[in-house]
């Protein structure tokens, strides 16, 4: 917020602008709460939130999207949750295991319209994705 807050003033005046906000899938109501993990869902849900006024508040001149990951194969979540629950997770992706970075890596250079019609996009690995333009 603090970043974007600076910026403004300049992407006003020149009349266009774009802001990529990083949540996560765990701050939206899209399965159940894991346990331990409610102060960063609150986090990201209020990210969420923000991207969503910032776009309303902001918007033609400045576009605001929020893109919002899975659960993504990293040695942080590695460390942080069970086989168990890893396995837990994995059961609710469609593709059947954790996204990469990879999958997560070009989501910030593949802008589409339909993402300026929902601030908040989700890359979760349940499907194939088109590949970007070049």
């Amino acid at each position: 917020f603090l970043c974007s807050k600076e910026a403004i003033p300049t992407m006003m005046s020149q009349g266009s602008g774009v802001i990529l906000n990083v949540s996560s899938v765990g701050g939206r109501a899209l399965r159940p709460p894991t346990r331990g993990m409610g102060i960063y869902s609150a986090s990201k849900a209020a990210l969420i939130s923000l991207s969503h006024t910032m776009a309303l508040e902001w918007a033609p001149a400045i576009r605001v999207n929020c893109i919002n990951p899975g659960m993504i194969d990293t040695p942080r979540v590695t460390a942080s949750r069970s086989p168990k629950d890893i396995a837990a997770g994995v059961n609710t992706i469609a593709l059947g295991r954790q996204g990469v970075p990879e999958d997560v890596g070009g989501a910030d250079r593949w802008p589409r319209p339909a993402w300026r019609r929902d601030p908040c996009y989700h890359t979760r690995p349940c499907r194939a994705a088109p590949a970007a333009p070049r």
